[in-house]
């Protein structure tokens, strides 16, 4: 091309559809393919090549990346945004078409080639540029992005639904890759268990943007060994309690280093005095119960109890509830979608799947978001949910009836 970007596409696309069953596959980029998002050549069975892969990203940074900088001065003054050839662009629409590449060409070859595709199967009309943006904001693989996403319309779907499919919003992209890279790969008990349910993986995996990190820190903490031996000692969920939703390994570990120096019997919270009431008193805590305490206040307070209001974090501002983007979610709605879930980012997760042309409802365009408000409100596994409904609706029932007996198989 004229304006010198390499023309490359080879490499891994983080951001690409992929199989939400759970196995990936480096053979197929294809939209069909059920997750979100596809981490091809990460597991292969072996940690250390998951890890390998994603070093680039192990650390937080303040500002924009050498490679995001490098993407930016690629586009700027060399690509137009518009029909009208402008090709002086607005910062922070630059910012979020480069924002996390790794790869400073593929945003900008994906916007110029992505506008001469149609919206929909056999239309005239093109993609208007911020849909582009939207589309090939951090690709790593401008092909594969754009394969996924012509794909996509030739199977009739919106068009929208096909961005959000082919490059999801990041917090469902870290947490999708988050569970890719733990299950099967990370073992949770001394016994070697690879088999991470979704409740212990949305203790995880939650909120991070930056995949690698709770699952290296989970893995430090666990099967490491250093000075949170005293307060970890073989108790998986307390190492995910420290490492839930991290997105530095290195801040939580030298955190929780650092915090366990300070900490003196003067320091942690003194056991209560047992009051003979003669009814049966709760267990007393031990040392290392009140300085796990501690340490977990110190280290990773944002965390609340609570799994419904967790569910509404994970969903509020993260994820879209229309094709147009919308984020701002209604309380109301948000009850009804968290309800009484032990899986904190479950039903976000089914919602986003389903909203995303996963599934097909009785309802189409904006309607869509309150059928599948309904069919994934409350549920603790969002595959299972959604494998569900297809076979009700397989078997011939209607919308509705397939979602009550999806709820009511989830209860039993």
């Amino acid at each position: 091309m004229a304006n010198g970007l390499d023309t490359g596409g080879n490499g891994d696309d983080n951001g690409q559809a992929g199989r939400w069953r759970g196995r990936l596959s480096a053979a197929s980029e294809r939209v069909r393919d059920r997750r979100v998002l596809s981490v091809t050549s990460l597991i292969g069975g072996i940690l250390l090549g998951a890890v390998a892969v994603f070093l680039a990203l192990a650390w937080e940074r303040d500002g924009p990346s050498p490679e995001e900088s490098q993407c930016a001065s690629y586009v700027q003054g060399r690509i137009a945004w518009n029909d009208d050839d402008n090709t002086r662009w607005d910062s922070s629409w630059l910012n979020r078409l480069c924002r996390g590449t790794t790869r400073p060409a593929q945003p900008g070859l994906c916007f110029s080639s992505i506008r001469e595709i149609p919206l929909e199967k056999g239309a005239a009309i093109q993609a208007d540029w911020k849909d582009a943006v939207a589309l090939c904001a951090g690709t790593e693989n401008a092909q594969a992005r754009i394969a996924c996403y012509r794909e996509g319309v030739e199977r009739g779907m919106h068009f929208r639904d096909a961005i959000e499919q082919c490059n999801p919003p990041p917090i469902i992209a870290g947490r999708t890759a988050c569970e890719r890279l733990v299950q099967g790969n990370i073992t949770w008990n001394k016994t070697g268990d690879t088999s991470w349910t979704p409740r212990r993986l949305d203790l995880l995996c939650e909120d991070t943007t930056r995949p690698t990190q709770p699952l290296l820190c989970f893995d430090r903490l666990f099967h490491g060994s250093g000075p949170w031996d005293q307060i970890v000692d073989g108790n998986w969920r307390r190492a995910a309690q420290l490492c839930a939703g991290t997105n530095s390994v290195r801040e939580t570990t030298d955190c929780v280093t650092g915090t366990l120096a300070d900490l003196d019997e003067q320091a942690i919270e003194p056991e209560p005095q047992i009051v003979d009431t003669g009814e049966d008193a709760p267990p007393p805590q031990s040392r290392a119960d009140r300085l796990f305490r501690a340490v977990l206040k110190a280290c990773n307070p944002r965390r609340p109890t609570d799994r419904s209001t967790r569910c509404k974090r994970f969903v509020q501002g993260n994820i879209p509830w229309s094709q147009d983007g919308y984020q701002d979610w209604e309380p109301a709605v948000l009850d009804e979608l968290c309800g009484k879930t032990r899986a904190p980012q479950q039903p976000g997760l089914c919602f986003f799947r389903a909203i995303s042309g996963e599934i097909e409802g009785d309802s189409k365009g904006e309607s869509k978001w309150a059928y599948a408000v309904r069919l994934c409100a409350g549920t603790n596994d969002a595959d299972a949910r959604l494998d569900c409904y297809e076979r009700e609706r397989a078997a011939g029932k209607d919308s509705r009836a397939a979602i009550r007996a999806c709820k009511e198989a989830e209860q039993d």
